[in-house]
């Protein structure tokens, strides 16, 4: 039989297990900027599925990543763009 995880406890009486702290970690390093082969390589996981599960990523990350990335909005400017709310 297997050992359980240990378990910590903050003043505020949140829990959390040493893992927890990897994956938000993890999530903070891609928010930062670092891309998904450095992190994989960082958390010495042999293939990026294993990466993924250690990400957790919000509508407004994504919504972030998409205004950096849209090609939309390099042709208009954004004070022109009606803002859209995503579901």
């Amino acid at each position: 039989m297997e050992a359980a995880p240990k378990k910590y406890c903050l003043n505020d009486g949140t829990t959390f297990k040493p893992y927890d702290l990897r994956h938000a970690a993890c999530t903070l390093h891609l928010r930062a900027g670092m891309t998904g082969e450095v992190l994989q390589r960082l958390m010495g996981h042999h293939g990026p599925q294993m990466t993924q599960r250690y990400i957790h990523l919000t509508t407004d990350d994504l919504r972030k990543e998409q205004a950096l990335s849209s090609p939309v909005g390099r042709l208009v400017p954004a004070r022109k763009r009606a803002p859209r709310k995503i579901k």
